[in-house]
């Protein structure tokens, strides 16, 4: 982290020596510092504001670049074919997932195959037999609408998630294979053969038979789907080898195998600069939104402190002495950063220009122009023209100015809560739909 700093202190030297560059002329972020630590040194302070967004910058793309080169080198070593053979994962580890890539010249195919382990046991699952029976009729049919117009694939799985029958199934291998997949692209007529399944859990058995009216396929077969075909049955047959043997040829031409590798450490790659630019704009937001936090902060703090004002005066104090008093009590209780209210430091650095040898009514002036906020220059107008003329009336008047600024707060906070619940709306129409899912989708479900 120390190297990150100094690295980003070292560009930001470049391109201040260099005159050029959004970080060194970022006159927004300059005045809002300003704004916000009217007593600090503000060069400084931007500088430090500066290589802090920098360094965050600089960790994010170097982050980017690491963990999207450790993706590149990892997918390169991920080669699994080697002498056109695929290796299986040792007995424990579990299946693997491949993407393929079959070429004989003419046509390309993308095969998705799952290798399963050297050695496996299929994990048993519990319900009634009755409702696994009805579900099992709607798995086979797959894309066809009854047994009665059999024009697409059946779907014959050697069980179903949440049950805990195991089913073996028997075909007129003639029309159907043992996959469920249609044998022929056309026929004559339609031919009704029988599909059995034995249904077995533990000592349970039963058998079942499927009367299917076989025709013409709705669509003919791909390479896509010939190749995976011919890829699932050389992969059952031959689990307890470690070594998958791939076809070398589909229509009489040699097919070229390659696998697919993802993408994703070069799109790290790509995107590091990326969200290395928008973290870094993303604090120019940060100390903006800071910025209009002060101004709320200090508008709510406005009813307060003119109340406090005509109190001390309407006591029989001067304007400075009631200003300092007001400072006073407010360093006391300050105790951290957390407490921090704006106005008062305001009127701290006001306090410390007029005992610097600055007028009080120019600094009480500067004080007005400082908070940035219509009220608070027309407080500082009622005080300067108090020291300058010598009015009487100025307790009378700051106590009207307190009730007007009391009704504004109530303005303001109803403002800001219509805001919250304005905020709160996508959420609460979120939760709505989550609802009316948890509640519609059981009952599509029954149905």
């Amino acid at each position: 982290m120390e190297f990150v700093k100094k690295l980003a202190a070292f560009i930001y030297g470049r391109l201040e020596h260099n005159k050029k560059g959004c970080f060194t002329n970022n006159t927004t972020v300059r005045q809002d510092l300003k704004i916000l630590y009217p007593m600090q040194d503000i060069t400084a302070k931007q500088k430090a504001f500066e290589i802090e967004k920098l360094s965050l910058g600089i960790l994010v793309f170097f982050a980017g670049v690491l963990f999207g080169s450790i993706l590149i080198i990892k997918e390169g070593r991920e080669e699994t074919i080697n002498q056109n053979r695929l290796q299986r994962n040792p007995y424990g580890e579990g299946a693997s997932s491949i993407e393929l890539l079959a070429e004989n010249g003419e046509e390309t195919a993308q095969i998705s195959l799952e290798l399963e382990e050297r050695s496996f046991s299929i994990e048993e699952l519990e319900t009634c037999y009755k409702d696994f029976l009805a579900e099992l009729e709607k798995v086979v049919l797959g894309k066809n609408l009854s047994f009665e117009e059999v024009t697409y694939d059946l779907v014959l799985p050697d069980c179903i998630e949440g049950y805990p029958f195991l089913v073996e199934w028997q075909t007129d291998e003639e029309y159907i294979d043992a996959k469920g997949a249609l044998i022929w692209n056309e026929l004559s007529e339609p031919v009704v053969i029988e599909v059995m399944a034995r249904i077995t859990c533990d000592g349970f058995e039963k058998q079942e038979s499927f009367l299917c009216c076989v025709q013409s396929r709705a669509s003919p077969v791909s390479m896509q789907e010939q190749l995976t075909k011919r890829l699932q049955i050389i992969e059952e047959e031959n689990r307890e080898n470690e070594f998958l043997m791939l076809p070398t040829e589909y229509g009489g031409k040699e097919i070229m195998w390659k696998q697919q590798k993802s993408r994703s450490g070069f799109l790290f790659l790509l995107l590091a600069p990326f969200l290395s630019v928008i973290l870094c704009m993303s604090k120019d937001r940060d100390l903006h939104k800071r910025v209009e936090e002060r101004e709320v902060q200090m508008k709510m703090d406005y009813p307060e402190l003119v109340s406090r004002l005509a109190l001390l005066l309407g006591a029989g104090m001067t304007v400075q002495n009631a200003w300092e008093r007001i400072v006073f009590d407010y360093a006391g209780k300050k105790s951290s950063e957390a407490g921090k209210r704006y106005v008062y430091e305001e009127m701290l650095l006001t306090t410390h220009e007029w005992k610097n040898g600055v007028y009080q009514s120019e600094a009480i002036e500067g004080f007005g122009r400082r908070c940035r906020l219509a009220c608070y220059n027309k407080l500082a107008t009622l005080l300067v023209q108090n020291l300058r003329s010598g009015s009487t009336n100025l307790a009378v008047l700051l106590q009207e100015e307190a009730v007007s600024a009391f009704e504004e707060r109530k303005h303001l906070a109803r403002r800001q809560g219509e805001k919250a619940g304005t905020k709160l709306l996508f959420p609460m129409m979120l939760l709505l739909m989550i609802v009316m899912v948890i509640i519609i989708v059981p009952t599509f479900i029954t149905i």
